[in-house]
């Protein structure tokens, strides 16, 4: 244990009171804004003596000596979990830090960086409601997901068994205006005759999807046809497809995340399946569409960049943002890597790391999206599938909302008419509804 560490545990709660702990004010962080949701996470010293409870008191207090106002308990006989999320209080102006201590004998066990409550950035009247329980498509997971000209599309996807595709993942193509009536575009014919030079694309789900302009584009796509797919196919109606320029980079490449920015078609992390490659790769790189149809490697590794399994994209103010993530691993699913850190970049080569654990659970196969200026985390995979709603402004300070939908991963998502559109994934078996969520009218 550090000199530090042991200064910290030696602490008493009136002397952080009075502005610090031998060597003082541990210094400002991020300003945290009232009512949102932070995760706190403390290691338990040595076992106390008999008859000495391991509950924790978790207590926000005033930074200024002597202190502007009294502290406030935020969470008080938790056991002891080593984290938890607090919510902090409605007290703008406020120069506080938080800090967690041992409730039997008032061993501090964290005092945190000093930081400023700003006014709440909470919205009171965001509401989820279901579109439809049962679309016209077969229930699915891992489908494309773009808007283009003012329709949502839904391309390709993943749906096995009876009630599915013959070949597990399809190419038929979807399109709606309103969520509730669906239009098929294109039919499936990913099946035991299809014919590569008749029937266009391989069928495929969590492949890269991007709505460029005057023509939708798939790139990639995974390994249920038994190989990895590195091609690249665009159309201007959903209907007719051309193939491209393939992409290299994905010929052992799966599970990536895609996203657009500034006009730019882009790729980053993925990884591969041992089972098909004899070897297991994490990507760290990141890559852009060029105008002449090339692929370019903007940028060879980068820290936050290794790892998989994020649906959607998350592009706010010409910003991206990397939200969670992680590895899955094969054949065992639930050992898979997840994530629950925050990080953003405007130029795709500089990445700055905004939190290491977002209050929401580490997840993988999760949707992601920027919606009303903010930033948003649905449902994934965590030890089991999540049904959660989470919102951001800045990526560190965070709001949940109830969720109405069930618990689901790998869902597709939308933001199409002032709405965010949450649209089928799986839970223990593929589903098809439709849900939009609107500020309440």
């Amino acid at each position: 244990m550090s000199p530090k560490t042991n200064k910290l545990l030696a602490c008493s709660a009136a002397a952080l009171l009075l502005g610090g702990c031998g060597g003082g004010d541990p210094g400002p962080g991020p300003d945290r804004a009232a009512g949102s949701l932070h995760r706190t996470a403390w290691s338990l010293p040595a076992a106390p003596g008999l008859g000495c409870r391991t509950d924790i008191v978790v207590r926000i207090s005033s930074r200024t000596s002597p202190p502007v106002s009294a502290s406030v308990i935020v969470a008080s006989d938790v056991t002891d979990a080593g984290h938890i999320n607090i919510k902090i209080p409605d007290a703008p102006g406020m120069n506080a830090r938080t800090h967690v201590e041992r409730a039997c004998d008032n061993t501090l066990l964290v005092i945190g960086l000093g930081y400023a409550i700003i006014a709440s950035d909470e919205v009171s009247d965001y509401a989820w409601e279901r579109v439809t329980k049962a679309a016209a498509f077969k229930p699915r997971d891992g489908a494309g997901a773009l808007v283009f000209q003012d329709k949502m599309w839904l391309i390709g996807g993943w749906s096995p068994g009876a009630a599915g595709f013959p070949r597990v993942t399809s190419n038929e193509v979807w399109s709606s205006i309103d969520g509730d009536s669906w239009t098929l575009e294109k039919e499936n014919s990913y099946d035991a005759d299809f014919d590569a030079q008749q029937d266009g694309w391989e069928g495929r789900h969590s492949a890269g999807y991007f709505s460029l302009g005057a023509r939708m584009l798939i790139a990639g796509g995974d390994i249920t046809s038994g190989h990895y797919q590195s091609d690249v196919w665009s159309s201007p109606d959903g209907v007719s497809w051309q193939q491209e320029a393939g992409a290299p980079q994905l010929q052992r490449r799966l599970l990536f995340n895609s996203f657009t920015q500034l006009g730019r078609a882009c790729i980053f992390g993925g990884q591969t399946i041992p089972a098909i490659t004899d070897v297991e790769l994490h990507h760290a790189d990141l890559w852009c569409l060029q105008p002449m149809g090339a692929w370019q490697r903007i940028a060879e590794r980068v820290e936050p960049l290794q790892r998989s399994g994020i649906l959607g994209e998350a592009v706010l103010r010409d910003e991206v943002w990397i939200l969670g993530g992680g590895n899955y691993e094969f054949p065992v699913p639930e050992d898979a890597v997840r994530r629950n850190d925050v990080w953003k970049s405007s130029d795709l080569q500089q990445w700055a790391k905004v939190t290491d654990h977002a209050p929401w659970p580490a997840r993988i196969f999760h949707s992601v999206a920027a919606f009303d200026d903010r930033l948003w985390v649905m449902a994934g995979y965590d030890q089991g599938n999540l049904g959660d709603c989470w919102y951001s402004k800045d990526g560190y300070n965070w709001y949940v909302i109830e969720a109405p939908w069930s618990v689901r991963h790998a869902a597709s998502v939308f933001v199409h008419r002032d709405a965010l559109w949450l649209v089928a994934g799986a839970d223990t078996q593929p589903l098809n509804d439709v849900w939009r969520l609107r500020r309440a009218r």
